[in-house]
């Protein structure tokens, strides 16, 4: 909170409230429920029942994210939490 305090001009209590809150809070949700979200999806075929289709989720690679300043922490967290989750 600090660092962010001092980088970005916050006091220290609204970059914990606002960055690093909700970015721990990011972190609790995709950790509790990824193998859920990333779980291969079975998809029911209306005229060929004799075959089986399935979405699954592979890794893509490197992912970039371009942020704005004003939350420092959060927008680029959360998407680099998300992006270690599905295994990128």
């Amino acid at each position: 909170a600090r660092t962010v305090s001092l980088e970005n001009g916050k006091v220290p209590s609204e970059a914990l409230l606002t960055d690093i809150g909700p970015t721990l809070a990011v972190i609790s949700y995709f950790t509790d429920r990824a193998p859920n979200i990333l779980a291969p999806e079975r998809i029911h075929l209306a005229l060929a029942k004799h075959r089986r289709s399935f979405i699954t989720y592979q890794p893509k690679g490197v992912i970039a994210a371009i942020s704005p300043w004003n939350f420092p922490f959060f927008l680029p967290g959360s998407d680099v939490v998300m992006s270690l989750i599905a295994g990128t």
